[in-house]
């Protein structure tokens, strides 16, 4: 599925959002193809403990969606567009609350952090 048919399979239900949708899911599909490519050249082969890894970053993925849809859901955004501080103050709470709560939860899963920022 190309990019242009998931922007017509998508925008018209879920607005920006799927727009938004569209282009990830083009661009995992597009990371996807890269490494059967490179799998196939022989280029590339996952060390052991790949799967794990991946299982480690889907759980502190879906921990941080939890909290952005809690957040989403909990304030009512489009109320607070007259209190702009607060609204201001509120999203940075929850952006800098999704960063602790994405890497705490790595590293409570056992991922060494200081591994994920090589030179």
């Amino acid at each position: 599925m190309g990019k242009d048919s998931s922007n017509l399979a998508l925008v018209p239900f879920l607005q920006h959002a799927g727009l938004t949708l569209s282009i990830g899911l083009a661009q995992l599909a597009n990371a996807v193809l890269l490494l059967i490519g490179l799998r196939r050249a022989g280029s590339f082969k996952p060390e052991p403990g790949w799967g794990r890894f991946v299982l480690q970053v889907a759980v502190a993925t879906l921990a941080l969606g939890a909290l952005l849809v809690w957040g989403n859901r909990y304030f009512d955004w489009v109320a607070l567009r007259d209190q702009r501080l607060l609204r201001v103050g509120l999203l940075a709470a929850i952006i800098a609350g999704a960063g602790v709560l994405y890497f705490g939860v790595l590293a409570l899963a056992g991922v060494k952090l200081r591994q994920l920022v090589r030179r």
